[in-house]
């Protein structure tokens, strides 16, 4: 190899101070075990701006009985560091940490990045997380139990979910430093902000995330209710163009019963949804059952996509229709007369919550029929009835011989869902009316009940009937009337000689078991009601059905579902009537039927 002079006397420097390197003594490395920064993660941050010119307090706590340590003016913005309830913010304003109004605050997310550690995936290895599955709006609610975590967290966030708005309504968040290695949480020190009752009535989830070093985070959740005057789930009719001969587009959607449009037959309302926003389900809630009425929906430049003639076979009162995606307006016209529409509903691609009440019609042939008179009567007595067989799978009609006020009536079908009936109710629509004697009761109601109670067990068939106390349970005229009319339909809808205009639409049938609620002879008492079920969350039916009776809010004052054991105890039947045999575990409805 040949090099110049210049390189060769760079090279031979080079040699000489490697060898000088190599003879210096080696440094002892320092062990460091501690997780050092390894990339960045992506985060989201509440920013927040006051809503219109004002100014307002920063206060040292949630209300107004808090001292101020601060202001925010117009123009300013700050982090919303958690969203303590619906009318507080906790907030971060250049250093500056308290409280502010949320009703003057406009949230918006932005991305941001914050530094991660190179350390494992956190993970949740135990969780005793508890919380009141029932709880009254307004008491005080909280949570107990602990997580233990696989690494050390650095932040702890509580969050109270709302199933009906689809949004965070209340939280509280906790961070710890990496290096002082807390790996166990105990949940009830959340309980001084997070206090489960102090938020809206409905339907609620508390999730409690752990997130570790590099970011990574672990969710344990559970669901709650709240009992009270629920908020209504996430809609956009409101913004909405809707036109309504006759009538005012915000009684449509203002939640009040008492508020309808009635439609001369050649009215048509129209619906045109907002720009940009595709619509996934158009609701509708009528006072009564309509006869018929006609939908319509069309794209953007007036091309119809759907017409639907609603003939109503099933008499009822609330509906459900999926949107193509292409949607842009739909029409509504009925001939119906008298009958009102209460509520209207356009639902949003992506808003679809489980909470919406999406009822579909009874299929020809049903497991159970409960027979109840009120609404209430199908809970207060009947227990846990209702979501155990639901749960299993079954069939479950519910048929109310009573129609009371329809703000009871949608009490009913809230409860009813909640309980896993997913098939709407029938509502006969015999008077409530006080009686003095069961005689005046079968006076006010006529011939007409029993023979409706034929054609219903002929049309539907099921297998099981279940009715209430002989003696009305309390001494209600109504009640002894509905259990007699019962104990005298399942007689007479196998025997053709009766009412043959039902007999000639559903042919005959048998009912195989008939129970009534309290009756002496053949008597099961349903303890199973009392063993949770994974199919209602963890829950057992009674618990279920408690959380459905708590939908009847206009009746709290009157009766609760604490029955168990005493007088008018819902998990006490006997079996009436029977072509399968007596029953020999006593503890299912359906045993021995195949």
């Amino acid at each position: 190899m040949v090099f110049s002079a210049g390189k060769k006397t760079i090279f031979l420097c080079a040699v000489l101070l490697a060898a000088a390197l190599l003879c210096l003594p080696a440094l002892a490395e320092e062990p460091d075990d501690s997780p050092t920064p390894a990339y960045w993660r992506d985060v989201t941050v509440r920013v927040g701006r006051l809503s219109s010119n004002v100014e307002i307090n920063i206060r040292s706590g949630p209300g107004t009985d808090y001292g101020k340590v601060g202001k925010l003016s117009a123009g300013d913005e700050f982090i919303v560091t958690s969203l303590y309830n619906q009318d507080w913010y906790a907030i971060d304003f250049d250093g500056l940490k308290g409280y502010a109004a949320a009703k003057y605050i406009v949230v918006t997310e932005q991305a941001d990045q914050v530094a991660a550690l190179d350390v494992p995936n956190i993970e949740i290895a135990s969780s005793s997380l508890t919380v009141p599955y029932n709880c009254q709006e307004g008491e005080t609610a909280g949570m107990t139990g602990t997580i233990q975590t696989t690494g050390p967290i650095v932040e702890a966030k509580a969050a109270v979910y709302d199933l009906r708005a689809l949004k965070v309504v209340k939280e509280s968040v906790v961070s710890f430093d990496y290096s002082a290695g807390v790996t166990a949480l105990d949940l009830s020190s959340f309980n001084r902000e997070m206090d489960l009752g102090s938020v809206s009535a409905g339907e609620k989830r508390l999730d409690i995330t752990v997130t570790g070093g590099n970011g990574h985070s672990a969710t344990v959740s559970q669901n709650y209710y709240v009992t009270g005057w629920y908020s209504d789930a996430a809609h956009m009719t409101a913004d909405c163009a809707i036109t309504v001969p006759g009538g005012k587009a915000e009684d449509l959607y203002d939640r009040a019963f008492g508020t309808y449009w009635a439609p001369d037959p050649d009215d048509v309302m129209t619906v045109t949804l907002p720009e940009g926003r595709v619509g996934a389900l158009f609701m509708l809630e009528w006072v009564r059952q309509p006869a018929s009425f006609d939908i319509h929906t069309f794209d953007g430049e007036g091309n119809e996509l759907q017409a639907i003639h609603e003939t109503n076979p099933s008499s009822m009162i609330n509906f459900t229709y999926p949107l193509d995606e292409r949607t842009r307006s739909v029409t509504l016209q009925t001939d119906s007369g008298s009958k009102r529409l209460a509520e209207m509903r356009v639902i949003e691609k992506g808003r679809v919550s489980d909470c919406l009440m999406t009822w579909q019609p009874l299929p020809e042939k049903i497991d159970i029929l409960v027979v109840s008179t009120h609404q209430d009567d199908e809970l207060l007595w009947f227990g846990g009835t209702i979501p155990y067989y639901a749960a299993q799978g079954k069939t479950v009609a519910v048929l109310y011989m009573a129609t009371c006020s329809r703000s009871r009536l949608n009490e009913a079908m809230e409860g009813l869902w909640t309980c896993g009936v997913r098939y709407h109710p029938i509502f006969l629509g015999y008077k409530d009316n006080y009686a003095k004697s069961l005689q005046d009761a079968e006076e006010v109601w006529g011939d007409g009940a029993l023979e409706d109670l034929v054609a219903v067990m002929r049309r539907y068939k099921p297998e099981v009937v279940l009715v209430q106390d002989i003696n009305g349970e309390y001494g209600h005229r109504q009640h002894q009337l509905t259990s007699l009319l019962v104990r005298r339909a399942v007689e007479r809808c196998w025997d053709s000689s009766y009412y043959p205009e039902s007999l000639n639409a559903y042919g005959a049938w048998d009912v195989k078991k008939t129970y009534i609620h309290l009756y002496l002879d053949n008597q099961i008492h349903m303890d199973v009601y009392d063993e949770p079920m994974q199919a209602l969350n963890g829950l057992t039916p009674l618990q279920t059905a408690t959380i459905g009776y708590a939908k009847h809010i206009s009746q709290h004052g009157h009766y609760q579902m604490d029955n168990q054991g005493v007088k008018y105890d819902n998990k006490l039947f006997g079996l009436y009537r029977t072509l399968v045999g007596p029953d020999e575990a006593k503890n299912d409805m359906f045993e021995h039927i195949g």
